[in-house]
């Protein structure tokens, strides 16, 4: 049988009150960093799950207004499904109608919830709605945007790192 080291131990002997305090300043040391990695895997979790609502949110709210439903109408709507993330209150949304004249797509209607007048990214009523030249689309024909304005809130005390990697507003669209 060979000799034993003196770090390592057979099992049932006492452990070393050393090796004790090694081990315990060890995972004081890594501690916080398992909770950041942790808070931060939740935080931005939460954040691609709130994304993808809203996209979801914004696709049936263009999609509806395709269909010929009145925009007052479609941003009800869309508050209304993002009632859950209280959109109402944390955010807001365009819907706009894009007619493509002479080659080129025009804002020809637009409404916004209350306090996101002249928000829209794409472009306001009676000008060229930019993003959108290299779409592809018809002369003559009509399409739907909606716009969705989100501020996000942290659900963990990462309020400051959040602030620095998550968009503020988080923004989304859909063309129909």
């Amino acid at each position: 049988m060979s000799p034993i080291s003196s770090r390592s131990r057979r099992r049932g002997d006492p452990v070393n009150l050393s090796e004790r305090g090694e081990s315990l300043a060890e995972f004081a040391l890594v501690l916080p960093m398992l909770i950041l990695i942790l808070f931060g895997l939740i935080e931005l979790g939460n954040a691609f799950t709130v994304s993808h609502a809203l996209a979801t949110i914004s696709r049936e709210g263009a999609n509806i207004a395709s269909r010929g439903t009145p925009l007052t109408d479609v941003l009800r709507v869309v508050v209304d499904n993002g009632d859950e993330l209280q959109l109402g209150v944390r955010g807001g949304s365009v819907a706009s109608q894009i007619t493509i004249q002479d080659g080129v797509p025009v804002v020809t209607r637009q409404l916004a919830t209350p306090g996101y007048e002249n928000r829209s990214l794409i472009g306001l009523r009676d000008s060229v709605a930019t993003d959108l030249s290299a779409i592809g689309f018809l002369e003559g024909s009509t399409h739907y945007v909606v716009e969705i304005f989100y501020g996000y809130e942290s659900i963990t005390p990462l309020a400051d790192f959040v602030a620095s990697v998550i968009p503020d507003p988080i923004y989304e669209r859909a063309i129909f």
